[in-house]
């Protein structure tokens, strides 16, 4: 499911405009990144929790050649579903 076709499902869902809808996705989308970078986890009961992960800088090998590369430091997320989801998953 792509952007535009959550708009339009979450708009029917609620009733409100596709406008609305989108605006509050990207605003959620913005607070959802700044928290991130802050380093606060995001915890959205029902749903899932998204804990930003710092990875250290480290060397690795390029399978062709063997060389090493350098591999910079940098700042991913882990996400854990929520038990609500992966009970209705299986």
């Amino acid at each position: 499911m792509k952007k535009f076709d959550f708009v339009e499902v979450v708009s029917k869902a609620t009733g409100s405009t596709k406008t609305d809808t989108k605006k509050f996705y990207d605003a959620m989308t913005v607070v959802i990144t700044d928290s991130i970078k802050k380093g606060e986890e995001v915890i959205l009961q029902d749903l899932f929790t998204i804990k930003p992960v710092r990875r250290s800088a480290r060397v690795g090998r390029n399978p062709m050649t063997g060389a090493s590369v350098n591999i910079p430091a940098k700042l991913t997320v882990s996400v854990k579903l929520s038990p609500k989801i992966k009970k209705a998953l299986n």
